[in-house]
């Protein structure tokens, strides 16, 4: 509930508070478009990241026989981030990865090793980057729940109050205005009378 005085600088103030709010809501409802469509866009990413998993778990899977003989360890070297700002959101985005190969020279190792530790460092990336879409797209689905709940608190809460309040306001100054003019005209009627009775 709006709290308010009923006096002409308090008007002001509504008006004021009103027209920020008139002038922000589109605004506003832009943001939480364009949050959506960044939203759906990124999920449709996420998809075609998990197909793209799937393809290369599939290909690991070929190797099933030969894990049993595979012995490089791969460790993460280095991740490499870029700042990305998605409507008004910074976030920090995947980009790139630096493995490190222990205990084998890629002189020594087989065809297929080779291929299975550049097949490892596709998905160990790829998983990577699943991990960091996710995190965005949680973190931009509660700037659009913020956004919705601020759309919604501006036209189905603040607007039509303050528009009640500023109308009451109005009412207010006008019957006051109408009370003082007939209160002259009474004063007048009788400074008349008094005048014309003596």
């Amino acid at each position: 509930m709006l709290k308010f005085q009923y006096n002409k600088t308090e008007l002001q103030r509504l008006n004021y508070q009103l027209k920020l709010r008139v002038n922000a809501l589109p605004i506003l409802k832009n943001k939480e478009t364009a949050l959506r469509q960044s939203i759906k866009k990124m999920k449709n990413t996420i998809e075609e990241l998990e197909q793209e998993e799937k393809k290369l778990q599939q290909e690991i899977d070929k190797f099933d026989a030969l894990w049993p003989a595979f012995v490089p360890r791969i460790t993460i070297k280095k991740k490499e981030y870029k700042e990305v700002n998605i409507v008004g959101l910074k976030v920090s985005e995947l980009v790139d990865m630096q493995f490190e190969v222990a205990d084998q020279s890629y002189f020594y190792m087989g065809a297929w090793q080779f291929l299975a530790v550049q097949t490892l460092k596709k998905i160990i990336l790829l998983q990577s980057q699943l991990e960091n879409k996710k995190e965005i797209t949680n973190a931009l689905i509660n700037v659009r729940k913020k956004t919705t709940q601020k759309v919604n608190l501006y036209e189905k809460v603040q607007i039509p109050g303050y528009e009640q309040a500023i109308l009451k306001i109005k009412r207010f100054l006008e019957d006051r205005q109408t009370i003082q003019k007939a209160a002259q005209k009474i004063v007048k009627e009788r400074q008349r009378r008094k005048e014309a009775a003596a």
